[in-house]
């Protein structure tokens, strides 16, 4: 999965099918609906698509590999993804 991050940050960044995010707290009402409005959006595409996070779109080159704050990927869980997405 890390060599398809970097095809697509070296072709130039995010795709139809490939979703680059900030970190974001799932703990924040609104940074959950950006996540599962991704989601949702990705799941009405053909062959669907994978939102990463941790990567500023807004940074070129390895520059946009930020990471994600601790506390953030702590709260990230997938259990709670599925059942908002759900």
């Amino acid at each position: 999965m890390f060599e398809k991050i970097l095809e697509s940050l070296e072709a130039g960044g995010e795709t139809r099918n490939i979703e680059f995010k900030k970190t974001y707290d799932w703990g924040n009402p609104q940074h959950r609906a950006k996540i599962v409005k991704c989601i949702l959006a990705m799941s009405n595409t053909k062959d669907g698509g994978n939102l990463i996070l941790g990567i500023d779109d807004e940074k070129q080159g390895l520059e946009k590999l930020t990471g994600m704050e601790q506390e953030h990927y702590e709260k990230l869980n997938y259990d709670h993804v599925v059942v908002e997405v759900s």
